[in-house]
């Protein structure tokens, strides 16, 4: 699934969420990062600030398997930079 093929739902809720306050997006974040895990059969995903505030999503193919840097979040722009090719 490509991020920027976002399902409709998911932009919807975000928008909702994004009207009412940060502790909604976090929940619909949270929802929609779940969904994803589950059709991409992810390990997990882990998401870590950096101490530049940046923060660096990782994700784990397999159980078993090492992390793997996937993106990068700007905390300045909120501009994703992706690091290494799609799960």
């Amino acid at each position: 699934m490509d991020l920027d093929d976002i399902p409709e739902w998911v932009a919807t809720e975000i928008e909702r969420a994004n009207q009412a306050n940060t502790e909604k997006v976090l929940n619909v974040a949270l929802q929609a990062a779940a969904r994803c895990q589950i059709e991409l059969k992810l390990a997990s995903i882990m998401s870590t600030i950096q101490p530049n505030g940046d923060v660096v999503i990782s994700v784990v193919k397999s159980t078993g398997e090492a992390s793997v840097p996937y993106a990068r979040v700007d905390r300045a722009t909120g501009k994703i930079t992706f690091l290494n090719s799609h799960p």
